[in-house]
């Protein structure tokens, strides 16, 4: 995502609504694929309005044609963006606490994904 990708991004998350964001890491992507048949994308990813997958991210996950598909098929159910981690900056206007506060906001939504699955399939 460049230049026009991220300056409609950023006017995205800037509605003033309050928005539900998921950051993918590669590491969560493979454990979902382990349990897609218990778990479905659907239950975990229909209350985003958006999942934000880093591009590092987004290359390690096409050395598999398993993680690259699960991550086509989030589509269906949220808007799904691949940003760069060089426009990180951009995104936030170069206000690096603005951007640790996004991350923070996007991480606080993991303890509820933990305490889904361990109430649900373990």
């Amino acid at each position: 995502m460049k230049g026009e990708g991220i300056k409609e991004l950023k006017k995205y998350l800037s509605t003033g609504m309050s928005l539900k964001v998921c950051i993918l890491d590669n590491n969560s992507v493979e454990f979902l694929t382990w349990v897609r048949k218990n778990v479905s994308p659907e239950k975990i990813f229909s209350q985003y309005d958006i999942i934000l997958i880093p591009q590092w991210v987004w290359t390690e996950v096409c050395d598999s044609e398993n993680r690259k598909s699960y991550i086509n098929d989030l589509k269906h159910y949220s808007e799904v963006q691949i940003i760069d981690e060089v426009d990180y900056l951009t995104l936030v206007d170069y206000k690096e606490a603005e951007l640790y506060y996004l991350f923070l906001y996007c991480c606080y939504n993991v303890s509820r994904l933990v305490s889904f699955i361990k109430k649900n399939i373990l």
